[in-house]
């Protein structure tokens, strides 16, 4: 396969300033669609339930701000990172894979894990959910229930995916454009072959893993059509954000759930708008098209987005819990007449503190624990090449130049 012609060095594998800034917004994307959730049901007649423009302005900030989506491309820019980072891998296949999860499970597990206690305390607090108990806290904690903490079914799925994709990856570059459609078509299928909720965690990432794979094709093969596409790149890159934000919310203009409710078509049909979107801020990378992202603000957002993604919602839980419970008649009311700025004075306290909360996760867990992996692949490899024979070549995790 045609490789994306990138420049890196050992301490910079798999790091764009541009996808840490992307996966920023869309984990602030999840935030509001989090808070923006409260007070209105998501059900058709729903532009006939407030008084006013509400609905509307409502329905329109869940567009642009669509934490359904955001959470797809949150699937494909993993696909191209961790694409990068097994390209320069230089271990065979058995040394680097164990090397490769130890990695994986360090700088996903840590922050996770102290977010569901965080999120444990919450529950019994607020008794959101009601039936949190010590059982509920050790599946949690190990990928097997995510009712404690609602996103937490995405972080089961980028597990999941991450583990197996090492082979997906060796597969997938040492074929052919033909033999990558085939699995691509194959992995496409898995969006239905997969059983429907309620879930098995153990199978339910297979669904995703068309994601993974299309983020590895856009750093094989995205600049290339970018650069082919010229002038039209940019509005093609509009017209996906558009239909990125878009498909999750067409529920409101028929009369059935299937893009709401089964999450099977939204994943679906989000597919070639989250390609493009990463095909183009890959590709415009330093260049005037995504100055935004190389913004202060936004690429502080990419740093701490994890744990943002993490510490949102029992922050969330608890602010609801104490602002909007045992509310006076007078408060009740202008909840239920100006829904919309309640809900706005909500996210406004929910990311504030959110991000105090993300800020210290980062510094003292995410940032720590990246590095012990680091520590341990280093050790690995320099332990492996000690022992390999010079004839011993193993199976590599790359192909050869």
């Amino acid at each position: 396969m045609q490789n994306i012609n990138v420049s890196l060095n050992s301490s910079q594998r798999g790091f764009f300033q541009e996808i840490e800034s992307l996966r920023g917004l869309a984990a602030l994307a999840v935030v509001i669609e989090h808070c923006f959730w409260f007070f209105f049901e998501a059900k058709p007649g729903i532009f006939n339930t407030y008084p006013g423009v509400q609905p509307i302005t409502h329905w329109l900030i869940h567009t642009v701000f669509n934490g359904r989506a955001s959470v797809l491309l949150f699937f494909i820019m993993s696909g191209f990172v961790l694409g990068l980072q097994l390209k320069n891998e230089t271990a065979s296949l058995l040394i680097g894979w164990p090397a490769y999860v130890v990695r994986r499970v360090l700088r996903i597990v840590p922050a996770m894990w102290v977010s569901v206690f965080v999120s444990y305390g919450v529950a019994l607090l607020t008794g959101s959910p009601s039936n949190a108990d010590i059982a509920m806290l050790v599946r949690t904690l190990f990928f097997w229930d995510f009712f404690l903490q609602a996103p937490l079914w995405s972080i089961n799925i980028e597990m999941g995916c991450s583990l197996v994709f090492p082979l997906l990856y060796f597969i997938s570059t040492r074929t052919g454009k033909i033999t990558n459609l085939a699995i691509f078509v194959l992995l496409m299928a898995m969006i239905f072959i997969v059983p429907m909720p309620p879930w098995d965690l153990r199978v339910e990432f297979m669904r995703s893993l068309v994601l993974f794979h299309a983020g590895l094709i856009v750093g094989e093969y995205g600049t290339t059509w970018m650069t082919a596409l010229g002038r039209l790149r940019r509005p093609l890159f509009w017209g996906a954000l558009l239909g990125f934000g878009l498909i999750p919310q067409l529920w409101i203009f028929q009369s059935t759930f299937m893009f709401y409710d089964d999450r099977r078509w939204t994943l679906l049909a989000e597919i070639p708008f989250c390609f493009f979107i990463l095909s183009y801020v890959v590709h415009e990378r330093g260049q005037p098209g995504t100055a935004l992202l190389r913004q202060a603000w936004a690429r502080y957002l990419g740093k701490v987005s994890y744990s943002l993604f993490l510490f949102h919602w029992p922050v969330l839980v608890i602010v609801q819990f104490y602002l909007l419970n045992d509310m006076s008649p007078a408060l009740s009311a202008i909840v239920q007449r100006y829904p919309l700025a309640v809900q706005g004075v909500l996210f406004a306290v929910v990311l504030s503190i959110s991000l105090v909360v993300a800020s210290a996760s980062y510094r003292w867990v995410e940032k720590p624990f990246i590095e012990l992996g680091r520590i341990f692949d280093r050790f690995v490899k320099a332990k492996s090449r000690k022992n390999l024979m010079p004839t011993d070549a193993g199976i590599s995790l790359v192909k050869a130049d």
